[in-house]
């Protein structure tokens, strides 16, 4: 007699998105790597629960080992777009360890803020929302010239330190360039 397996055997668990957040205009703007971290966060919320706790230090490591800076972009980027909202900003706890961001999925309703009847609050889904103004991640920003010239600034020659009367290795470098 052939032995039958069960269905979680061949499938394991899995993560339900909604036809309605697909087909928004909001998530067709997203970056990738923004989706990404949507979908880990809805893997990580629980089953009736609209909270995640995820650091960025964690996301970094579910996302392969993405920059920090990266995944704070992609942080800010579903906070745009109305994906997630922050409920509470991550610190440093009473006995030193680090207590996460507490972020609430739009999609989800909110199940620990229940009305004097007992009813919770129902999903506000603001990515349906959303006014049409493309994210624009945060620019880099620059270097500061005093570190390119040897943290020296004001009148004094570039790449001269203050007391030495030389200059920095790589100023000799830069000056073998030109004269050669």
């Amino acid at each position: 007699m052939k032995k039958v397996k069960k269905q979680n055997e061949y499938y394991g668990a899995w993560t339900g998105i909604h036809n309605d957040l697909l087909d928004s205009p909001a998530w067709l703007h997203l970056s990738s790597d923004a989706r990404a971290l949507y979908l880990i966060l809805k893997r990580l919320s629980r089953k009736h629960r609209a909270d995640v706790f995820l650091s960025q230090r964690e996301a970094s490591r579910l996302m392969n080992g993405r920059r920090i800076a990266a995944v704070r972009v992609c942080f800010a980027e579903l906070e745009h777009y109305g994906f997630i909202r922050k409920k509470r900003t991550g610190s440093l706890g009473p006995n030193g360890r680090g207590i996460a961001t507490t972020w609430r999925l739009t999609e989800k309703g909110d199940t620990s803020a229940a009305s004097e009847t007992g009813t919770f609050q129902p999903p506000t889904k603001n990515y349906l929302k959303w006014d049409g103004v493309i994210f624009e991640p945060p620019k880099a920003k620059p270097r500061s010239r005093s570190r390119l010239q040897g943290g020296v600034t004001g009148d004094r020659t570039p790449g001269v330190t203050a007391g030495s009367g030389k200059a920095s290795r790589c100023d000799h470098r830069r000056l073998r360039k030109r004269a050669g």
